[in-house]
């Protein structure tokens, strides 16, 4: 078998092993956050199990604002 057509091999392989693997259990999903007052904000990290996330965001004046945001709390 040429070099070629082992490379085909493994990446085939490689691709069907990662199809089989599970899903996750839990599907991942968009969530709009907020503001604080301003028209945008961008979130920067989330927490290991989704139950804070850390960004920015305008506030009414137009500058930019560190967050938190919590299921319970909001952006704050």
């Amino acid at each position: 078998m040429s070099c070629r057509n082992q490379t085909w091999v493994l990446l085939l392989l490689c691709a069907s092993v990662m199809m089989a693997l599970p899903a996750s259990s839990r599907p991942e999903s968009l969530r709009w956050l907020g503001t604080l007052g301003g028209s945008q904000s961008l979130a920067y990290d989330v927490s290991s199990d989704g139950s804070a996330v850390v960004g920015r965001s305008l506030t009414t004046l137009g500058a930019w604002h560190a967050f938190l945001w919590t299921p319970g709390g909001g952006v704050q």
